[in-house]
Formats: C-alpha cells, structure tokens, sequence
C-alpha cells in the first residue's frame, strides 16, 4: 500500500497505489480516514455496509468516496478501514470505524471531485488519484 498527500490550493487529493482493484479501493477509505482525522488513527468499533454500483471503475470510485463522506455527515461515522468486493461494477463494502461525538480535530470534507481524479491499471499493480473539496 502506497499513499502518497499531493499538495492542492483549495482541495485535499492524494494518490494510492495497491496490487488489486479491490486492495485500492481499500486503500482509498484509509486514505480519506486520514484526511478526515487530520493524520491521527482511527480505532475500529463499529460496521456499516456501503452496496453500489456505477457506470464504470472511476464513477464506481467516486460514488464510494461520497458514501464515505455520507457517512461522516448524515450518520457521524468514520471509517477507518473497509473491506472490499468488487464484482464488474458493483461494491460491497463492510467498512469499520467510529462514530464521533464531536467535530473538533477532524477536517470537514464537502464532496468528492472528478476534477484531477482517475483510477488505472499499471505495471504491478492499480493507482488512483481521489480529489476531495474541504
């Protein structure tokens, strides 16, 4: 797993890399985790299942990251680390985390952005590159 922050004027992206699609798209909620939390690590005490689908593999990344913003915002939840199964364009996720009593210390994320964003396969692996707007 490779997370690499890129510095951005307005938004947070950062580029993950990983050895599946799946391990990715993993690694992506880890990611936004880190971002939300602002770097601290989030213990795993409670579940939540995120089931989707999408047109494609980059809409499908999409949609995943506005759940986990969803969840931050409608049910007070962060994820801290997430299972996942892809089957052609669809997700299923069992994602673990916490859920926050408080807001202070912890970023607010405003949506996911296509703007920069891409999910591809490479030499060993899978890269992609998430956009958040904060």
């Amino acid at each position: 797993m490779t997370v690499r922050f890129v510095s951005h004027t307005a938004d947070v992206q950062f580029i993950v890399r990983a050895s599946t699609k799946a391990k990715l798209f993993e690694e992506c909620a880890r990611a936004f985790s880190l971002c939300v939390a602002e770097g601290k690590r989030i213990s795993s005490r409670e579940k939540r299942t995120i089931v989707l689908s999408g047109e494609d593999d980059l809409s499908l990344l999409y949609r995943f990251m506005d759940e986990l913003i969803f969840f931050v915002d409608g049910e007070r939840f962060l994820v801290s680390n997430a299972h996942v199964v892809l089957a052609k364009n669809e997700l299923k996720a069992i994602c673990e985390g916490i859920r926050l009593t408080h807001s202070k210390g912890f970023r607010h994320v405003k949506a996911a952005t296509y703007s920069e964003m891409y999910l591809k396969k490479q030499r060993g692996g899978w890269e992609a590159r998430v956009v958040l707007d904060v």
